[in-house]
This record gives structure tokens, sequence and C-alpha cells, in this order.
């Protein structure tokens, strides 16, 4: 699965310039959060959650730990490959994260990378001479995947990168470009590619045994394959004959599934599924906003409650139901009882960082 959230309750996420890491002092019962933050400098935190954390949920009184208690965190910068801007991707069960960040030697340039405790940051380089490569995958064997670009940043190739094997290109659904934006343990890829002569993008599924293949679409319909979970089973979205996007999972044992909108919406998007099924995303429209959502086999798509009102969506979550993502311009986390928690209020407020989660998720 598109691993944001593991099953240590570690996570990452997206705030606005330099990597940072967060993961109890122990690495071992508490979240890992990850993304880029606002301020200078090379810092380590340490952050202890308060008792009585501000939290929502439907019907509830806004007071929940949110299963947190009162351990300790330590809040790292991930650094970057040269430049300011740095945005972590994606996490595995060991804590290592993929990602991107900017180079000094080229302005503008990015390149992909593989985070880890033991060795910092480590540029996944580029495929062939292509200038610029993005990661936004990795599984627990540490194999990342993403995209590689002849010009930043249309539409390259899609990679495979391993530390003894370097970067691979997987191909292309026959068009002109692709990308892989997830990868399981099985090594199985997914992601988006054009067919020939087609400007359009298709969600694929690749393996070492049949290579890229495009997955079974709705009435024909491009989209985006995002995550994929150990099953075999792969959630993205694909666009209907108005244009508007449609969370899909593609089920090994029901086939493709649209899994439909929130009411009142008209679009949705789903961002992760975790070994039992689950799916989260978003779900919005034009006039009404963006809503996250979580989708079971048992309850079909619900809204999960946002921290202040406003647009919310979910990236990512684990398999004891922990989600995180954004609400309001924040990190949140929901816990498996729908309760959300305002990241922010986990770390000292003189710290100098903002935890803002913009990730995006297509």
């Amino acid at each position: 699965m598109k691993m944001i959230i593991n099953e240590l309750r570690w996570c990452i996420g997206l705030s606005l310039a330099f990597g940072w890491l967060w993961t109890s002092a122990t690495l071992g019962d508490g979240p890992l959060f990850t993304g880029t933050e606002d301020t200078a400098g090379d810092r380590t935190f340490v952050v202890e959650t308060k008792p009585g954390i501000t939290a929502r949920r439907s019907g509830s009184p806004a007071t929940n730990s949110c299963g947190l208690g009162s351990a300790r965190f330590v809040l790292v910068d991930l650094g970057s490959l040269g430049r300011s801007r740095t945005v972590a991707e994606a996490i595995n069960e060991h804590g290592q994260v993929a990602g991107w960040s900017g180079l000094v030697e080229q302005s503008g340039l990015r390149h992909g990378f593989l985070w880890s405790l033991s060795n910092g940051m480590e540029d996944v380089g580029t495929y062939d001479s292509d200038p610029a490569s993005l990661a936004f995958g990795i599984n627990s064997l540490g194999h990342v995947v993403g995209g590689s670009f002849p010009a930043p940043y249309n539409l390259g190739r899609a990679f495979l990168w391993t530390a003894p094997g370097g970067m691979r290109d997987l191909g292309t659904l026959g068009g002109d470009g692709a990308e892989a934006d997830d990868i399981n343990d099985s090594g199985t890829v997914v992601g988006t590619s054009r067919l020939r002569g087609s400007e359009d993008l298709y969600p694929f599924l690749w393996t070492e045994k049949t290579g890229m293949r495009i997955l079974g679409p709705l009435d024909g319909a491009p989209g985006q394959a995002r995550a994929i979970n150990h099953a075999g089973d792969v959630v993205g979205y694909q666009r209907v004959q108005d244009g508007a996007k449609l969370a899909t999972l593609w089920s090994n044992s029901a086939g493709t599934i649209c899994l439909g909108t929130l009411p009142g919406k008209d679009r949705s998007f789903a961002s992760d599924i975790n070994e039992d099924g689950m799916v989260v995303g978003r779900s919005g429209s034009s006039f009404v906003g963006i809503s996250a959502f979580k989708w079971t086999w048992e309850s079909g798509m619900e809204e999960l409650v946002s921290l202040l009102g406003g647009d919310a969506g979910a990236a990512g979550l684990n398999n004891h139901g922990h989600i995180v993502g954004v609400s309001d311009e924040r990190a949140v986390l929901w816990d498996a009882n729908g309760i959300v928690v305002d990241l922010n209020d986990l770390i000292a407020p003189d710290s100098g960082w903002f935890l803002a989660y913009y990730y995006s998720a297509g």
C-alpha cells in the first residue's frame, strides 16, 4: 500500500520547505511523520504529547488523546539534496522514506531520494541522461519507484530503483511517458501511462513476468493507479464521461469497482488501501468543498470529520485503521474510531515548525 502511516503508527506528511521526521524516542511505539517545514537549519525536536489533546469526532466532545497517551517524540530535519525544497512521499515499516529534493548544481531541478536513519538522504539519481526525477513509493525491501524526466517535469519514464541494481525503466503502455506511484513487497508496481496516439493517462500494473499492462477500465476511462496492497488490490481514480474523477478499486477478487462519492459530492479520489481492503481518499465538488473519506466493504464510503469544518483529505492509512492527511490546512491523524487530532498540538508551540501536510494525492 502507499504507506504514509505504517504498522507502528509511523507516518509521513508535508509542511512547507524542509524535510522532517517524527518518531517516538525509542523508534517503536509512536507515530513517525516526515515532510517539509518553513524554517532554515537542521534541527532535532523532542516533543511530548499533552493530556486532553483537542480532537473532534462526529457527535462527540472535542477532548480525546487519540490514543497517543504521553509518549515522547523526536522531530528530525531530513535535510535536502542541496536546495531548500524537500518532500517526503512514502515510508515503509523500517522507517525508510522515499521522496524528492531540489539540487544546488542545477537550479529548479529535483532528484528522488531514499532516506534512512543510518544513511541519511541518498540520491537515487535519474535514468540515463535525464536531468530530473521524483520518487513516489517504497516497499519494505527498500525498492523505490517514481518518474525520471527528460524535461522538467513532463511525464517521463516510470522507474524501479534498487540499491544493488540502480534505476530501471519500466516502459509505457505504448504511448509517450509513464510514472510509477507505488510498489508492494511482491515487486508489483502501479502508476499511470499514456497509450499509443493518446494524450490521456491510463492506470497500469507492472510485474516482472507480464511487464506493463493497463488495469481494467470503467468504460475505457483514463485515470491513475495510486496505491497497491500486498494482496494486489489497487486504488486510484478513473475519469467518467463528464470528465469528473471517481475513486476506483481494482480488486483481484471482485474486479473493477467504482467507489462512488460522498453525499452531495460529484467526484472522488482514492489515495491508499490497507491489507484489510479499507480505502481512504477525498471526495468533493465545485460547490460544497472537499471532504476526507474512508471506504470499507461493509459500510461503503463514509466521511471523516474535519478539524475545523473546512476542507479535508485523507492520504494514507495502516492496518490498524489509523489515517493521516490534511484538514483545514493542518496535518491531522484520524484514529480507528474516527477521532481527529491536529498534529501541531503534539509539538512545542515555540518550536518554529508548522505541520501543514500539503500532501498531493493526484
